[in-house]
């Protein structure tokens, strides 16, 4: 087929060249399983609850790190390799994490607390 074949046929199905090579490599990389998932406009809810856990922790990962590791604990625990396109961005998440925490309890989930109290519980004095 030539090119302008394909341009024709993705036209007549309403899919833009660009889109038609995005699916090609997602189908060649992944198969057809990924493709499906990015129909649906939103990635399994589990990816953002793993996205809050690694961002909230006390390490201060970057939301884009965040993002990376939820994306990877994901795929380990369920075998399904994601392509990132199907999951929102990093800056998306970030903006969902604000809708649902406030600055402040951010700040206080990634910032650790060492008081006197904490440090005796933790090393049973």
């Amino acid at each position: 087929m030539k090119k302008t074949d394909v341009e024709k046929v993705v036209k007549d199905y309403g899919i833009s060249i660009r889109s038609y090579y995005v699916y090609k490599k997602e189908i060649l990389t992944n198969g057809l399983s990924n493709l499906a998932l990015s129909k649906r406009k939103t990635e399994p809810g589990e990816i953002f609850y793993f996205f809050k856990e690694y961002y909230l922790s006390p390490k201060k990962y970057s939301a884009a790190e965040a993002r990376q590791l939820a994306i990877n604990k994901f795929e380990q625990m369920t075998g399904i390799d994601m392509f990132c396109s199907v999951v929102s961005s990093s800056s998306t998440m970030y903006k969902k994490l604000l809708q649902e925490y406030s600055s402040e309890d951010i700040q206080k989930y990634r910032t650790p607390n060492f008081s006197e109290f904490d440090m005796e519980s933790f090393l049973k004095l």
